[in-house]
């Protein structure tokens, strides 16, 4: 039991690491939107092992985390290494959707900068999902939003809204928390 927590312990600490080193290069390379967009993937795939879902939503017969991706999406070469990955003990997988009632399979639904016109109406069908919502549009998580990929001072960093993940009944790791901007 010693080992299994030692083991979790030390892949979040690994995995923040690489998130926070990572978002620290993007500093360098503000317009070079290859490393933007590295660094967003980055973030999901740390999102998929630092968020739970409610038992209805991780069957324990399911094997898979499915990223669904809404809108025209600059992160889809990047994101072919992360479905030779697992996260929770499940595979990865990545499926483009055009509509958000597409996304009943998904747990975590990418909503691309080109759904921003169309933000108000894909927040309405959302209503009672359980999906984690992440997105690059401006200012997501206080648009009702969960999590929203900002550029600050050079760098990508996360914004979460607290109050729509807990909606969803998504718990979301102290530590993701800890290196997060939170919208409330």
């Amino acid at each position: 039991m010693f080992r299994f927590f030692f083991k979790q312990t030390v892949t979040i600490v690994l995995a923040i690491a690489m998130v926070l080193v990572i978002s620290g290069q993007s500093r360098l390379y503000a317009d070079d939107h290859t490393v933007e967009n590295k660094i967003k993937v980055a973030y999901l795939y740390n999102l998929l092992k630092f968020v739970w879902w409610p038992e209805s939503v991780l069957a324990a017969d399911k094997s898979e985390i499915t990223i669904c991706l809404l809108g025209q999406n600059q992160l889809g070469p990047y994101l072919d290494p992360i479905t030779q990955m697992t996260a929770q003990g499940r595979n990865i997988t990545i499926t483009p959707i055009s509509n958000v009632s597409q996304a009943r399979d998904c747990q975590l639904l990418f909503i691309s900068a080109s759904e921003a016109n169309n933000l108000p109406q894909i927040m309405d069908g959302l209503k009672d999902a359980h999906y984690l919502t992440v997105s690059e549009v401006e200012n997501f998580a206080a648009k009702g939003g969960m999590i929203g990929f900002a550029f600050k001072e050079g760098k990508v960093v996360l914004e979460i809204n607290t109050q729509a993940t807990h909606k969803a009944n998504l718990e979301i790791s102290a530590k993701l928390l800890e290196v997060a901007n939170i919208i409330k």
